[in-house]
């Protein structure tokens, strides 16, 4: 590990402690997305920088599984067993058999 990678950590593990010191005793209740995006907006610029570490950390792997998705999307379409589905799909459109989502 290099040591900006390991400032870096050692930063989010204090602003970790940090931020549990500070909820100690108190219940932490954001049960809907516009109760996070309102706690979120209250947050300093370094806890943003340490949300947005957190995220990146946390979810590594769904951008992972997105990545894989990919690969096997192309791989079909590259070995023609998506061509049916295509096709139907292009004709629909050819035809007005589409429904706006």
């Amino acid at each position: 590990m290099d040591r900006h990678a390991k400032s870096r950590e050692e930063r989010m593990e204090n602003r970790r402690a940090q931020a549990y010191a500070d909820c100690e005793g108190a219940a932490m209740s954001l049960t809907s997305v516009d109760e996070i995006e309102r706690a979120i907006r209250e947050l300093s610029p370094g806890e943003v920088e340490d949300l947005y570490e957190r995220l990146d950390h946390n979810f590594e792997s769904a951008r992972n599984f997105e990545s894989a998705i990919d690969k096997r999307i192309s791989s079909d379409v590259a070995a023609g067993l998506l061509d049916d589905a295509i096709f139907r799909a292009l004709e629909d459109e050819a035809n007005n058999r589409l429904r706006p989502l």
